[in-house]
């Protein structure tokens, strides 16, 4: 009887907290009472839905390296884990727009090493309403530009979110 009411009351409670930050807390909560353990898993490989942003009221997140839990982009201390990060917002007086999830030194070596492409991929994100772009997406949007296998536009809609 006990396992039927811990199984009642944690699956769906933790299902939903490993679906809340991708915006699944609903599939979070079903499949957390109907499958248990494995219901969390499927939660947690699932994608967020199309559209879905980490923006919230008081602006981007980011996650922290070493706990995976979301804190300001300005952050130089994770408030949850206490580990010193690099702040990700250093780097927007330097042209980058504010939400992208790159770090000062990623954005800066590619700035030294492709100026040409990087302002006119910044100046394509601006059409596009600032897509957010991890280290990874930047990299290879700003590659194809300058090899030319893809103009800022359509660089900026395959590798933008």
């Amino acid at each position: 009887m006990e396992l039927i009411v811990v199984w009642v009351v944690l699956g769906p409670l933790v299902g939903y907290a490993i679906g809340k930050p991708k915006g699944r807390e609903g599939y979070g909560l079903l499949l957390g009472l109907l499958l248990g353990f494995i219901g969390w898993i499927i939660v947690a490989v699932m994608e967020p839905p199309s559209g879905y942003s980490n923006v919230g009221a008081l602006g981007p997140r980011r996650a922290c390296p070493y706990c995976a839990e979301q804190i300001q982009p300005a952050a130089v201390v994770c408030r949850y884990c206490g580990a010193d990060v690099e702040p990700a917002l250093a780097v927007t007086a330097k042209g980058m727009p504010f939400g992208w999830r790159v770090t000062a030194k990623d954005y800066e070596h590619l700035q030294k090493k492709y100026p040409s492409a990087v302002e006119s991929l910044l100046a394509a994100c601006a059409e596009a309403n600032y897509p957010s772009f991890t280290s990874g997406e930047l990299t290879s949007a700003v590659t194809d530009v300058d090899r030319g296998r893809l103009s800022p536009q359509q660089a900026v809609a395959k590798w933008g979110r």
